[in-house]
């Protein structure tokens, strides 16, 4: 599988901590002999194929890389860890069905409204709020459920002295 790459302590640093800045980065710790380690891989292979890239999976060998393991207290096996922006933001620890494993990983993946946010950021630093709240706007039709979306609009709504707007929009959380 193109998204499921073998971690070790050598390259840690780049196939988890400087990938997690672009993506997700799912971490299996895991040993040959542990049977639920071995259910474990082919759920772990499909949830990468489904993200197809939004999300790297890395398979860390425990008993090659007791080191690595240690370093982030794996006690238990299978121990799964979720790396975004270089840091563990999650943790699983034992077999996990395919739905488990994706509400864990949800909050943590791209969507199609980062890139409307990082502009509408950028337009309302520059005092530009009309253009701002447009590209809000846009992005809360594109995906109502990004409540990143809501605080957003809403404080665009508040200075834009929009009261009412902002209160319905906050109710909706």
């Amino acid at each position: 599988n193109e998204y499921v790459s073998h971690g070790t302590a050598e390259n840690f640093a780049d196939a988890v901590v400087a990938q997690s800045h672009r993506v997700p980065v799912l971490v299996d710790f895991w040993a040959g002999w542990c049977a639920p380690c071995r259910a474990l891989a082919p759920i772990l292979d499909e949830l990468a194929t489904r993200h197809q890239g939004a999300l790297r999976v890395v398979k860390v060998d425990s008993d090659a890389e007791p080191a690595l393991a240690a370093q982030f207290g794996v006690r238990s096996l299978p121990t799964l860890l979720l790396f975004r922006d270089g840091t563990a933001v999650q943790q699983a620890i034992g077999a996990q069905p395919l739905a488990a494993l994706e509400r864990l990983i949800e909050p943590y993946l791209p969507r199609a409204t980062d890139g409307m946010l990082a502009e509408a950021q950028t337009a309302r630093a520059r005092g530009q709020l009309a253009q701002a709240l447009a590209q809000l706007e846009e992005a809360h039709v594109l995906d109502a459920t990004d409540y990143r979306v809501h605080f957003a609009l809403a404080a665009i709504y508040l200075e834009l002295g929009r009261i009412e707007p902002a209160r319905a929009l906050l109710a909706l959380l």
